[in-house]
This record gives structure tokens, C-alpha cells and sequence, in this order.
């Protein structure tokens, strides 16, 4: 009995659970910070157009968009796409394009809920 407390405290101090390595990826911070600033920007275009220049809002929605975007594009790279090439090579087309599809679908999705709120707000 005392062996396997042993054993457990020894996974537990290294952290090293079923042989996994622990991994520390940039892309979740870059599309974190291009989700808010994508949610500022629209804020402030909808909401404080007495506050700011309308060009500004703008530019910091287009900048939090394409930050969104690339950081789901380098996470989703590096977590699934760049592994699978290491493996198979390069003849990944079938999942690139799979995982490609459901990126533009999530972005699309989650647009088509900022365009609505836009319309429901505008025509309120």
C-alpha cells in the first residue's frame, strides 16, 4: 500500500502523467487578445459613437479579427496540423482542409451573431 502512494507522489511532483509532456503554446494569448480586442472594437463602434471617431472602433474590430483568426490558425497548427505532417509527411490535404472548414465555419458563426446584434441594435 505505502509503494503506491509512492508512486502516486512521484507522477504527482513531476507532473508526468500517462508519459505526457507538459507544453506551453503562444496562440491561445494571441487569439485571447484578438477576441478582445475584436469585442472592444464592436463595443465601441455600437455603443460609443459619441466617444470616438468611428474609424477607430473599426480598425481595432479589423485588427481583432485578423488576430482572432491567426491565433486559431497558429493553435490549431501547432496542435494538430503540424504533428500529423511530422508523421505522414506532407500528404495532409484531406485534414488541412478539414480542419481549415471548421475554422471558417466557427468564425463564421460566431460573425453572424455579431451581425445580427448589429441589426437588432441599429433598428432599435
Amino acid at each position: 500500500m505505502a509503494g503506491s502512494t509512492d508512486v502516486a507522489a512521484e507522477h504527482a511532483e513531476s507532473g508526468d502523467e500517462h508519459g505526457e509532456h507538459e507544453h506551453r503554446s503562444r496562440w491561445p494569448l494571441v487569439a485571447a487578445v484578438g477576441a478582445a480586442a475584436l469585442y472592444f472594437g464592436a463595443g465601441f463602434f455600437f455603443v460609443g459613437r459619441d466617444l470616438l471617431p468611428t474609424i477607430l472602433p473599426t480598425v481595432l474590430a479589423a485588427v481583432g479579427a485578423v488576430g482572432l483568426v491567426a491565433g486559431l490558425a497558429g493553435w490549431a497548427n501547432e496542435a494538430f496540423i503540424a504533428d500529423y505532417r511530422t508523421e505522414r509527411g506532407t500528404e495532409g490535404g484531406i485534414y488541412t482542409g478539414g480542419m481549415v472548414m471548421f475554422l471558417v465555419s466557427d468564425v463564421a458563426t460566431f460573425s453572424a451573431g455579431f451581425v445580427y446584434y448589429a441589426f437588432i441594435r441599429v433598428g432599435a
